[in-house]
């Protein structure tokens, strides 16, 4: 029998991983990519996986106290265009170390000293910088000067890495030839 629904609780199941998720949801309801907000708070989710991204009607995701530990899996969300709420807190992602260089890169983007190894607002924009079109992270409204902060982050980021890549002596990449001439 399949269900009928747009939204989904699989919330404090002891759950590790949702690898397997997505061809679940197809099994179980009639039009899993017509759900709208998916429950997965209080398990021991370690990862996301790249199927996740299927869900395009996706506007909710509760993830937090689960086991995620870097923001890099966050990539597998970026499809969800449709994503506005998420929840990530009591995750290890949400209180990961910063670097020297996140240090100086947050006071750079958005004039904050990091007095702290942990700051809450880095996590905000690392997660912003990667999912711009949420309204809402961890309940809280998502403002205009956070998105703002979150990508000159991003951008400052970029460009440092395309600094370092420079000095290990890898040349930036340049435009096509044809490009350049119609410039």
């Amino acid at each position: 029998q399949r269900f009928q629904t747009l939204a989904i609780d699989l919330s404090r199941n002891l759950l590790t991983s949702i690898a397997s998720l997505p061809s679940v949801l197809t099994r179980v309801v009639v039009d899993a990519s017509a759900l709208k907000t998916i429950d997965l708070s209080f398990n021991r989710i370690s990862g996301l996986p790249k199927a996740l991204g299927a869900l395009r009607s996706l506007e909710g995701l509760k993830l937090h106290s689960n086991a995620l530990a870097r923001i890099e899996e966050l990539v597998h969300l970026h499809p969800l265009v449709a994503l506005a709420r998420l929840t990530l807190q009591h995750n290890p992602l949400a209180m990961q170390r910063l670097t020297e260089l996140q240090r100086l890169l947050i006071k750079q983007a958005s004039g904050l000293e990091a007095e702290s190894e942990f700051l809450p607002e880095a996590y905000r924009l690392k997660v912003l910088g990667r999912l711009p079109q949420l309204r809402l992270l961890d309940g809280m409204a998502v403002t205009n000067q956070e998105r703002i902060r979150a990508m000159m982050l991003a951008s400052e980021k970029l460009a440092s890495r395309g600094e370092a890549a420079e000095e290990r002596g890898v040349p930036r990449s340049r435009p096509h030839p044809k490009d350049a001439a119609a410039m």
